[in-house]
């Protein structure tokens, strides 16, 4: 995670910065993003959160430089402008241009979301998919339209995450990340294979 690039309330644990969380604080919306941004390659997030409740608006996705990491009130800061896709967990639903896009993920198998999963972001291609485990793989964003963006529309893509308010009787959502990369299309699979321990297709 990178410290400098977060809203006001987020902290990141200092002798292990794979570990984010927030302070409560209320009507806010707070945001961080990883300490690099990509512009081609096939990437992996590996997320994994402690056992506390999600929150209200905990999200994961990709977006810009541009996208801001406060907000004064609630709202779905990934996936509020065309320049970002999220995902609303506790809600199950994909954010874009402002707008919910659809529930996700749709696999009836997934009747909760297990608290550790890979966001993998392939700019070969412009496709952000979600892998659960025990092959459950899903698509979240795809098509001509994502592929510009992604590929060659702006300079950085950056990795998103944010935790809404609590209460402070409430115990906070920790976050840890891993990042596994490969800028190298014939063999992405098995670089990625050896160093995630992920089935690439």
């Amino acid at each position: 995670w990178d410290s400098k690039n977060c809203g006001r309330n987020i902290v990141v644990i200092f002798d292990n910065p794979s570990i984010a969380t927030r302070k409560p604080a209320s009507r806010c919306t707070d945001a961080i993003r990883g300490c690099h941004g990509y512009l081609i390659g096939y990437h992996v997030f590996s997320f994994e959160f402690n056992d506390k409740p999600w929150g209200s608006h905990c999200m994961v996705g990709i977006c810009t430089r541009k996208t801001p990491l406060q907000a004064d009130d609630y709202c779905h800061l990934i996936g509020a402008d065309k320049y970002s896709w999220g995902w609303d967990i506790p809600s199950r639903t994909l954010y874009h241009k402002g707008k919910a896009q659809g529930p996700f993920p749709v696999n009836p198998d997934l009747s909760s979301i297990p608290r550790s999963f890979s966001m993998i972001v392939d700019l070969f291609n412009g496709i952000l998919l979600f892998d659960f485990g025990e092959e459950r793989i899903e698509e979240a964003f795809t098509g001509e339209t994502h592929k510009c963006f992604l590929c060659l529309f702006i300079r950085e893509i950056w990795f998103f995450r944010y935790e809404c308010w609590k209460t402070s009787s409430v115990p906070r959502c920790v976050a840890r990340l891993r990042v596994f990369s490969c800028t190298d299309h014939e063999r992405k699979c098995e670089t990625l294979q050896q160093s995630a321990g992920i089935e690439c297709w």
